[in-house]
């Protein structure tokens, strides 16, 4: 919602633009009022409005100088100015300080709301392209993760990897038969986990102090591998260290059952394939005795279905909506990439993910703006939406009205 202060110096025209102007229904928010220049700019510095309204003749300091102030110290700030015919020629000399809309006095409310709404939508356009960049962003940092965990992938299952991939993640010891290495498997209650992804990066700096290389990553929900580059001289003393800093790693998120296997590359065993298929043949209780750690009984999770696998997405949805939920968050919490939970959903629910999560907070927004106690600013939160102005253009572009007019519309609904 666009921010706006009222410069007026007559008391009795500020308090009706302040009270008798539905600023709601354009998405504009009065944060402050002054009574003349000097309160306006002092306003403006401890709050930072979008829009500044203002008067121009006004004792101590008028609209003009303001605006002069207001471009040195803001110039990102649209302004505009309430000015009587017989001012009108002495504010055209502010044409310089890119003054939004001149409105003339006496204000026509239909006319001063449609030029603050366009002074509005130009903010919030501007705030969306900057929350779109800031997203394009962080998307970048999370397929860079994303990347590296398709590539241990890859290398668990024997898939050729490039190594110009490898390199530009990172990983090329990876796909360097000459490297030593250790894996390690873990196995641990998934139920008393939300997600562990976020803390992998810390546990690959701790095992680091230990190995020359380290990557973690989730194969499904109640499974994690560990991959360490090792040298020909680090002792099994060592290895056993990394194992209780895994160890360490689950109890401190309250998982003090978790079962821990390894296998380290030899003559036979040399590639993560290889360790990872002795490994996971130990975890369904085959094969031959191994380097374990088994506090628990907890084996590999049976496949699931595609079915389950959507009931499972709208579920987590329909309970963490009002969370900052992308595919790609889902995918982690449900320990499946991004690509393989979209394909799934798609195929059963025949929607994708984000147009369900969208229709899920639509509709709930759409509950909660009945209720006129609620800002739309508590709504924003309670669903989920990232600002309100992706909330606010959002709604409008599926409902075809702003939120305000949706509740406008509704309160006239419920009057009849």
């Amino acid at each position: 919602m666009a921010t706006m202060i009222l410069v007026e110096d007559e008391s009795f025209e500020r308090d009706s633009l302040k009270n008798y102007i539905n600023w709601s229904l354009i998405g504009v928010k009065i944060i402050g009022e002054a009574a003349n220049g000097a309160q306006g700019f002092s306003l403006v510095m401890d709050l930072r409005p979008d829009i500044v309204l203002t008067d121009v003749k006004m004792p101590v300091m008028d609209g003009i100088e303001l605006s002069r102030k207001i471009r040195g110290f803001s110039p990102e700030t649209k302004i505009l100015f309430l000015s009587s015919y017989d001012d009108f020629e002495y504010a055209k000399q502010a044409i310089d300080l890119a003054i939004q809309a001149y409105v003339m006095k006496p204000v026509n409310e239909g006319e001063l709301l449609r030029v603050v709404k366009k002074a509005a939508d130009e903010v919030m356009e501007k705030a969306l392209e900057q929350w779109m960049y800031d997203k394009i962003k962080n998307d970048r940092a999370i397929s860079q993760d994303l990347a590296r965990q398709a590539l241990v992938n890859r290398a668990l299952t024997g898939l050729p990897i490039a190594a110009e991939h490898g390199r530009n993640l990172g990983l090329e010891w990876l796909c360097s038969p000459s490297e030593c290495l250790c894996l390690f498997l873990s196995f641990y209650d998934a139920q008393k986990i939300a997600s562990i992804d976020e803390r992998l990066e810390t546990l690959n700096r701790d095992c680091g102090r230990v190995c020359t290389q380290s990557i973690s990553a989730c194969l499904n929900s109640g499974t994690m591998i560990t991959l360490c580059a090792v040298t020909p001289d680090t002792s099994e003393a060592d290895i056993y260290r990394v194992r209780q800093m895994l160890g360490r790693f689950f109890e401190n998120m309250g998982v003090a059952n978790a079962r821990v296997e390894w296998a380290r590359s030899t003559e036979t065993l040399r590639t993560p394939a290889d360790l990872y298929e002795t490994l996971r043949r130990r975890g369904v209780g085959s094969g031959p005795p191994a380097h374990s750690e088994a506090v628990s009984g907890k084996k590999f999770q049976a496949a699931k279905n595609k079915e389950q696998i959507a009931r499972e997405t709208k579920q987590l949805i329909d309970a963490e909506y009002h969370l900052p939920l992308t595919l790609e968050s889902i995918a982690r919490k449900l320990h499946f990439t991004p690509n393989y939970i979209g394909i799934v959903f798609k195929s059963v629910e025949k929607i994708s993910v984000n147009r369900y999560l969208m229709n899920v907070r639509m509709a709930k927004a759409a509950e909660l703006l009945l209720d006129e106690a609620l800002s739309l600013d508590d709504i924003v939160e309670k669903c989920g939406f990232a600002s309100i102005t992706y909330f606010y253009t959002a709604f409008k572009k599926e409902t075809g009205v702003t939120p305000g007019e949706f509740r406008q519309l509704s309160a006239g609904r419920r009057a009849r």
